[in-house]
């Protein structure tokens, strides 16, 4: 792992005396975890693999086609007669073992409620990525889900919540996603606007809270650039801190954080709970697999990512 981070680093830039030092002292910190090394790992050599399947079969393609490992393994007396079951083995172990270490690179959970049976992952921008899923129900019905993924690590990405004309003071009104993600673009992109933000760009919006169908009033949370236009009611909520993490908690909750002045961006969530602390929770008598209508829901993975 410390050897294709080092490699990627020489790489990327003419030599010079000096190079190899400076990158090796500002690696090796106090602040270098595994869990770090794993994620860099998984994230710049795999080809940006996102479940546990997947990266072992990547790991043992990486490790089958390279040239010095089949060199390697000539000057090698094995005496497994499979040698192939050897490499597969050893291989699915150090993937396991990555997976681990990082966090969300999980199993796929089985379910009683759908089978998957195509997925294609593409990043919509640095940070952002896009799964397309494709699912029969239990009852053989065919559904499509799509998920979202913000690295709210980097530097460059961002979630906001956003409302109308991306400004909730000029009154409640009835608008589509599309028609409030490009006012959020043309007002932030805006050199000559005091809210410009340089390099903003919208790459996904998804519909959030719950309102008034007839008025388009907001029920529940709203809270935009650290300004609550809603308070909320008796539901969940989704928030961004001041500090760029997220996080889901119940009413109480929110209350502790605004009193700290810790909120920037908030909205209510309605509905059932279906993942808590990375299990399945909604059960099969619940009305939710019966009432079925499009829907969306927002997550948070075990390092952070919404």
């Amino acid at each position: 792992m410390d050897g294709f981070y080092v490699m990627q680093q020489l790489t990327a830039e003419d030599y010079e005396p000096g190079r190899l030092y400076e990158i090796l002292s500002g690696y090796f910190t106090e602040d270098l975890t595994l869990e770090d090394r794993a994620d860099f790992l998984l994230k710049n050599r795999l080809g940006g693999v996102s479940n546990r399947g997947a990266i072992r079969d990547a790991v043992y393609s990486a490790y089958t086609q390279n040239q010095v490992i089949t060199t390697l393994e000539g000057t090698r007396e094995f005496t497994s007669e499979n040698l192939n079951d050897l490499r597969k083995a050893c291989c699915y172990v150090f993937a396991d073992y990555l997976c681990t270490l990082a966090g969300d690179y999980v199993e796929e959970v089985e379910n009683m409620y759908y089978s998957q049976f195509f997925s294609e992952k593409s990043t919509l921008a640095p940070g952002i990525t896009q799964e397309i899923n494709k699912a029969y129900t239990a009852d053989d019905k065919q559904i499509v889900y799509y998920i979202a993924t913000a690295d709210l690590s980097s530097q460059y990405v961002n979630v906001y919540a956003n409302y109308n004309e991306n400004d909730p003071s000029l009154g409640w009104k009835m608008s589509r996603v599309r028609d409030q993600a490009n006012a959020a673009q043309n007002r932030h992109s805006n050199p000559e606007n005091e809210d410009y933000i340089p390099n903003y760009t919208v790459v996904a919006a998804i519909n959030g809270g719950s309102f008034d169908m007839s008025t388009g009033e907001v029920r529940g949370l709203l809270v935009m650039n650290g300004v609550e236009y809603q308070a909320p009611d008796g539901n969940m909520f989704f928030a961004v801190l001041k500090d760029g993490t997220a996080m889901i908690g119940s009413k109480d909750e929110y209350y502790e954080l605004k009193e700290q002045g810790l909120v920037m961006e908030g909205i209510a969530g309605y509905g059932a709970t279906l993942v808590k602390d990375g299990k399945i929770v909604v059960s099969h008598s619940d009305t939710y697999t019966n009432d079925r209508a499009s829907r969306t829901a927002v997550g948070i993975t075990r390092t952070g990512k919404v």
